[in-house]
């Protein structure tokens, strides 16, 4: 599920500069054109966002109790016109009460400044104020990549490996995970990060993570690969490293499709309506499209054509070497994923020597975002 933030401040309107407690400079126009600067900033994050404008009067709280009711909300930002003292105390107690009362279940952020809430907003986000994003120098034959690494929690080591769509369809898993130590890599490439010509395969990646997780010093790595993140995971696992422990595979790609599991259908020759349909078991539930974010998974889409190659998502060789694969393998399938059948998962897990096959119900090519916690329970069962 994309996050879904809502920021609650005062109204542009009614500021007024010359407040001494406003910082010099100031102003309504400002005010608004970083609001409107933040929010796209969380659009191209991936995330669902809004800006709730109250008045600092009665009317406060029907504004917020609407604003609020809208959906349900993972983190709510208090702006700081909403908390500058001492005249907007009982203002600030209001918005408090008001968001413990219709967003319950949601963090409470603030920011610094009208262009910083989405900073604000991601270190609850991403790891309940633990979260860390920062680029990863990883030396290899061919030249030094700088993958964009964002980490979290302590415990079990846990490699997320996200697919064609980008690192935000992997975002629940890490909000789930907060007691294990987890690793999200960005693809180089993906999400507008920067890739080298020279890594332009999956096998490339797959070396770029072994050493990664030698550069963290991890050991005993729970491996779970989504779609491609799959085949990228299966690559690692062939090579027999001794830091991967397990190997938990989500409606991975990879293989040679054949007529018994069905065709790996391209998502870029798929209309985006029609594309929900086949990919979610209930696309209803992931709310409004966001423009922003659709063109995001489509560029992510073509740069992983780029590391696929000459064969549309798969190797003609890896389902020969999967024999190779020597550590505990599951292969988990949505039972609604009409991109890549789950006959083609059953062919995936017999390939490899005693890995197991499951369906996930109510699910379709990412059952980490439609069952969040089906998954982390299995994740968590493996780790440990």
């Amino acid at each position: 599920m994309t996050p879904r933030v809502l920021i609650i401040g005062v109204d542009p309107k009614v500021v007024d500069p010359s407040d001494p407690a406003i910082p010099p400079g100031t102003t309504p126009k400002s005010i608004a054109e970083g609001i409107a600067q933040t929010l796209a900033d969380m659009h191209r994050r991936g995330w669902q966002a809004e800006h709730c404008a109250i008045m600092p009067d009665d009317s406060a709280e029907a504004t917020m109790t609407d604003c609020l009711a809208k959906q349900d909300w993972d983190c709510v930002v208090i702006g700081g016109g909403v908390r500058l003292p001492p005249q907007r105390l009982e203002l600030f107690e209001r918005v408090v009460n008001a968001i413990r009362h219709g967003a319950p279940t949601a963090s409470i952020a603030f920011n610094h400044t009208p262009t910083d809430s989405a900073d604000a907003a991601e270190r609850w986000l991403r790891g309940g104020g633990g979260g860390r994003m920062t680029p990863s120098t990883v030396p290899l034959l061919s030249g030094t990549v700088t993958p964009l690494v964002e980490r979290v929690g302590d415990g079990p080591a846990v490699l997320l490996l996200h697919g064609g769509a980008g690192p935000a369809m992997m975002q629940q898993l890490l909000a789930l995970l907060k007691d294990h130590h987890v690793v999200l890599p960005t693809h180089p490439g993906f999400d507008g990060t920067e890739r080298p010509g020279w890594l332009a395969s999956i096998s490339d990646l797959a070396l770029c993570y072994l050493a990664l997780l030698d550069a963290l010093e991890l050991e005993g790595v729970t491996v779970v690969g989504n779609s491609a993140g799959g085949w990228i995971g299966s690559e690692m696992a062939t090579r027999r490293p001794r830091a991967i422990a397990r190997l938990l595979l989500l409606n991975a790609v990879g293989i040679k499709p054949t007529e018994t599991t069905g065709p790996i259908l391209n998502p870029l020759e798929i209309p985006a309506q029609r594309l929900a349909e086949l990919a979610f078991a209930d696309p209803t539930k992931l709310g409004s499209p966001d423009p922003e974010a659709a063109q995001r998974v489509r560029a992510n889409q073509r740069v992983l054509n780029v590391y696929a190659g000459n064969h549309f998502m798969h190797d003609p060789s890896l389902g020969g070497r999967l024999a190779e694969i020597a550590i505990p393998t599951s292969v988990l399938w949505g039972d609604c994923d009409r991109i890549v059948l789950p006959a083609y998962g059953e062919a995936f897990a017999r390939a490899i020597p005693n890995a197991s096959f499951g369906l996930i119900a109510n699910a379709g090519h990412m059952p980490q975002m439609e069952q969040p916690q089906a998954i982390a329970e299995v994740i968590r069962a493996a780790a440990w």
